[in-house]
This record gives structure tokens, sequence and C-alpha cells, in this order.
């Protein structure tokens, strides 16, 4: 959800300007067309049939349009005629399964066999895999994520004693740290890809973890006595204040070096304060399992890969016009791979990387019920993404749709980019 850069020029393709409405079918006699052609094919959304005879038809929207055709073997040249209009096509590979033709404008059309996948597209091989269904009829049964609930909060640091200006804990037991003046005015967030559609998974800032002059501290947290929590790579987080309605307002942070700072802190409000329900299932560390592309031209499946983050790597289905995953930026792989992701009940969500790096956006319930949620970046709320939540086992499949509709094609591009997460135990 998302990747739809290369699609658009799918659009050029079906401006060919010809109308089939009706023709003159006089033409009973063989016509010397490859038998690879004859029979009916997938067109860009439309069925059309080619007869040995050389009549044909071509089906739009439910509407026959028949026409006539003539093949030059020489050439490679399909003519096609209805009308009094004339379209040609030069044939450049043919099978039983599918068709590459470029047309008189230089651009390449491709037809297919109804079933047919259409290549891998990458060496054009034929794909025979079965895409998977997802079994979200599981009941939700997550591991609890309300262990540190009493002190999960994000925490607005008031002194100028320590470099950073929140210290959040989450109800799960993770922990973020911002440095106070990395963001937004000392850092340039970079795009990973800007080639992208934006989306909950890709065109975030990307936050580099540098020991020297870390943006963003993150990790895990524990209580080791009453009041007092061992945060991972960061120190020791003591309660030493608490205001009229029981918010933590003050900690004593015991750094590796044993020095103690007061730390008076305010409580910022959270974008849910009840931990059940979707709130409770999204609100936890998770980790990455796979992330999966699904394309429809006008209804039809065009597209279908799935890239296995642990395995890193993809596998598709249905490539009916030969895109080329890599090429298109349809998946980050490699150091790229997202490997896990943060939801917080303050509203962070903060995104890890194979290769080290951090993003950091937030979310907020667009419609709780549904599992519909709202992520965007600091200052850009109008740029967010929506995507829908659906939690089935230890899994939540975090689904965006993208739809694309040109009125002067009358044609609608529609994409399915799905996340499938899994509980961090």
């Amino acid at each position: 959800m998302k990747k739809l850069s290369y699609l658009w020029t799918l659009l050029l393709a079906l401006m060919v300007g010809v109308s089939f409405v009706s023709c003159d079918d006089d033409d009973e006699g063989d016509v010397g067309a490859p038998k690879e052609l004859l029979g009916t094919w997938l067109w860009y959304g439309e069925e059309i049939t080619f007869n040995a005879n050389g009549s044909g038809v071509l089906v739009e929207d439910g509407e026959s349009y028949p026409f006539s055709f003539t093949y030059d073997a020489a050439s490679k040249t399909l003519t096609v005629s209805a009308d009094g209009e004339v379209m040609r096509w030069t044939i450049v590979s043919i099978s039983n399964s599918k068709m590459v033709a470029v047309d008189e404008d230089g651009y390449e059309d491709v037809f297919l066999r109804p079933g047919a996948s259409g290549g891998d597209g990458e060496e054009g091989g034929d794909v025979s895999q079965s895409a998977p269904e997802y079994d979200t009829s599981a009941p939700v049964d997550l591991p609890d994520a309300g262990r540190y609930a009493d002190v999960s909060g994000k925490y607005e640091v008031n002194t100028t004693e320590i470099p950073y200006s929140s210290i959040e804990l989450t109800a799960g037991g993770q922990y973020v740290a911002m440095k106070a003046s990395s963001y937004p005015y000392s850092v340039k967030a970079v795009a990973r890809k800007t080639t992208k559609v934006a989306g909950l998974f890709n065109r975030r800032p990307v936050f580099k973890r540098n020991f020297n002059n870390s943006i963003l501290v993150a990790g895990s947290f524990e209580q080791i006595s009453d009041n007092e929590y061992s945060l991972e790579g960061f120190g020791t987080l003591v309660i030493d204040g608490r205001d009229g309605n029981g918010n933590i307002s003050a900690f004593k942070l015991i750094g590796s070096d044993g020095t103690v700072t007061d730390v008076p802190v305010r409580k910022a409000a959270n974008v849910d304060d009840d931990l059940t329900g979707n709130s409770g299932n999204l609100c936890r560390m998770w980790t990455t399992v796979e992330e999966r592309a699904q394309y429809y031209m006008e209804r039809i499946a065009i597209y279908d890969a799935i890239y296995r983050v642990d395995a890193d790597d993809v596998t598709t289905y249905v490539n009916r016009y030969g895109i080329d995953w890599a090429e298109d930026g349809i998946f980050d792989t490699g150091g790229d791979a997202m490997v896990r992701v943060l939801f917080s009940q303050a509203g962070t969500y903060l995104q890890f990387y194979r290769d080290g790096s951090m993003e950091l956006s937030y979310w907020k319930w667009a419609d709780k019920a549904n599992g519909t949620l709202y992520a965007y970046d600091e200052g850009e709320m109008a740029d967010g993404a929506t995507a829908t939540a659906v939690f089935y086992g230890n899994r939540v499949n975090v689904i965006e749709n993208f739809t694309d509709y040109s009125e002067e094609d009358d044609l609608v591009l529609r994409s399915i980019y799905t996340t499938v997460l899994e509980a961090a135990y």
C-alpha cells in the first residue's frame, strides 16, 4: 500500500483512440494468423477475441463490438478494422498464454489468456503459485500489553538538566526518549524513497540511531523495585512525585555513572485512555511477518506479490503486465526492510529497520470500532495516511487502499497494500 508509480504508465497504453462500434463481417477466409493468436484474450480489463476467419469481437462493460482483422506474417503486423477505423499492432512475442505487441504510437500492449498470470515481471515466465488467503476468523488472542499500564505515558521534560524533551514509557514495556534539540530544527528529515505513494509504512522521516548524537533512544524497560524502572541503554528512572490526579510529575534519573538528576515532567494526553478493544490490541511492539501488494484495474487483479521479511524474499502470484517489483520500488527489502513497529497509547508510531534506523511518526484513531487508524508526521497531519487494522490470533493485517481515477481514460486503478504484523513476546 502504496506503490503505484509504475502503473501510471499504463494510462498511456490505453490512449489508443479507437472506437469499435460496427463492422462488415464478410471475410470468411483464413487470414493466415498464427494459431496462438486465435481465441480470447484479456486486454486491460476488456476481452478481445480473434477468430480463424478474420472476424473478432471486443467485449467492454458487457457490450460486444464486432470487428475484422488481417495478419501479415512477414512483418508480424495485426491490422484491426471497425467502422472505417484501423489500428495496427506489431507482435513482439506470442505464446499460448501471453502476447506482447507494439501499437502504431510505440506503446507496448500486453494480452493475456483468461486465468494466465502474465509472468513474474523479471524474466517473463508464467507464475504458477496459488496466492494465499488470510484466515482472519480466529479469535484475537494477543499477549497482555498492559503490564506497565500504571506508569505508561509520554512525559514531557521540564528541565534542561538532561538533553531530552520527552521520555515515553509504554504499557508493554518499551520506552522512547527524544533528544531536546534534535527535532524539528537541527536534523533534516530524509525520505526513504521518493518514488512511492505516501502510505502508512513508507515515506517517513528517517532517524538514524547515532551513538555520538542520538536523535532517538528506544528500547525495553523493566521494573526492578517499587517505583524504580531500568531503561535499557538509558539509565534508571525512579518515580519521585505525582500530581493531584495521581499522574507522575517527577522522576529521578540515575545514569550509568551513578549521577542522579531531578527530572520534573508533565504527562501528555493519550490517544486513548482505554486499553481495551482495538486500542488494547494495537498498542504494543510488533514484528513484521510479510508485506503484500495487490493491484486491480477495473476490478481485475493485475498484480499480487508478497515480501516475506524473515526470508528477505519476494514471491509473485499474479503479474499481468510485467511489473518488476525491484525496479518499481514495490517493496523495501534488505537493510531497508521494516522489522518491528511500535504503536503506543500516547500516539507514538515508531518503525525499526534492519539497518538500525528508526522512523518516528504519530497515530490516532479515525474509527476505533472498525480499526481504522490515521498516521502522520510532526506538523503534517493533513498529509497522513489511513489504514485498517484487522486482528486475528496474535497477528494484525494493516491494510491500505489507494485508488486513482482518470476521467479521460475511464480507468480505475486500485492498490491494496497489506502489512502483516505479529505481536512481539
